[in-house]
């Protein structure tokens, strides 16, 4: 989890994550006591979708 909320303060507040189960999406937040809560949106695809990132992506930013 460490890497990830380094990401989401990074990079933003979309996350992508590959791996073998169903695609899903999470809108999460991850709290700290030291800092801001941060809300991030987490897309996992299984890897038979990678073809379909950009896709997948543009249409989770939409909503």
């Amino acid at each position: 989890m460490k890497s990830l909320r380094e990401f989401v303060k990074e990079k933003g507040s979309l996350a992508v994550r590959i791996n073998s189960d169903k695609p899903s999406i999470v809108i999460s937040k991850i709290t700290e006591q030291t800092t801001s809560p941060l809300e991030y949106t987490l897309i996992s695809l299984p890897f038979y979708l990678l073809g379909q990132i950009h896709r997948l992506i543009k249409k989770a930013q939409a909503h």
